[in-house]
């Protein structure tokens, strides 16, 4: 694991935290799925009666209102891809599912965020436009589990989706209500400290990216793990390419430790061949070298 306190090469002292307002934008991403399941106490019942049970708290009995079908599902996978893809593209902000962009990032985020939404509704209008034929489908599937009470309407189902990304602007430490200054200097320097610390944490997040990277590459080429021949996929080297630029955009410090470290993932795994790496132990080896070199290199 690496060492989360490892703070001091990071530049955070150096980084002013006015700066924020213009090194980026907090961001939210919130995709609702309809869950289409539902609790049923009749069966719940005589399951816990068959299995003597003698708490009733002891389960319930959940049922798949879409049995049989993929639609809703595919909609719920895409809707985690998408959580996934704005997780990657930014830092974490705050426990509330806030995330810092940085400004490097902003329009890129936007249109892929944008894109990824229309793709969304689509999806969702097509499995409305399905739903009746679905609900048949459920009823075959789900035999006496079936009750036509526990489905709503397709215009309620569809009120069930949504999709909300929001940008807002990073606060700056200023105090407009009228408060003593004594008290206007104490909150400004909580606000202060609050800063520092989301600053340290956004510092963080491209070391342990970096070495999360690094170490699940290493142990990909290690030919000593694993008594199965291993399969060797594009992503090897294009999830190291696509860290590059990131690496340099969440570098919100500008450390120049980090981006000695970019540089020599650029010149190594960035720059293999993924053909050569299935074909050649020997040249597995050589690269797997200069990843361990990069992992020795840091402090972590």
């Amino acid at each position: 694991m690496i060492d989360t306190t490892r703070l001091d090469d990071n530049n955070t002292e150096e980084f002013d935290v006015k700066d924020l307002t213009s090194a980026g934008v907090t961001t939210a991403l919130k995709i609702s799925v309809w869950t289409a399941n539902k609790i049923d106490r009749s069966a719940t019942s005589e399951v816990l009666s068959s299995s003597q049970a003698r708490s009733r708290d002891a389960g319930q009995f959940r049922k798949n209102l879409m049995s049989g079908s993929r639609p809703r599902k595919d909609i719920q996978d895409y809707a985690a891809l998408c959580r996934n893809r704005h997780t990657y593209l930014t830092a974490p902000w705050n426990d509330e599912g806030t995330r810092f962009l940085s400004t490097s990032l902003f329009f890129d985020h936007q249109e892929q965020m944008g894109g990824r939404e229309t793709v969304f509704w689509q999806m969702v209008d097509r499995f409305i436009a399905q739903y009746p034929n679905l609900v048949e489908l459920a009823k075959q599937n789900l035999g006496k589990l079936f009750d036509p009470a526990d489905y709503p309407t397709a215009a309620e189902v569809r009120t069930k989706f949504n999709w909300v990304c929001t940008y807002d602007p990073v606060a700056r430490n200023h105090w407009a209500v009228e408060f003593v200054e004594e008290v206007k200097a104490d909150l400004s320097q909580q606000y202060e400290a609050r800063c520092v610390n989301k600053v340290a944490t956004i510092a963080r997040e491209p070391w342990n990216r970096l070495h999360k990277l690094l170490t699940e590459t290493s142990e990909k080429l290690n030919d000593d793990i694993g008594p199965e021949k291993k399969r060797y996929h594009e992503t090897l080297i294009t999830n190291a390419q696509e860290l590059c630029p990131m690496l340099t955009a969440l570098n919100l410090t500008k450390d120049p430790k980090l981006e000695e470290a970019r540089r020599s993932l650029e010149q190594s795994i960035g720059a293999a061949d993924i053909e050569q790496i299935k074909e050649s132990p020997t040249y597995r080896e050589d690269v797997k070298e200069k990843v361990d070199t990069i992992l020795q290199s840091f402090e972590w």
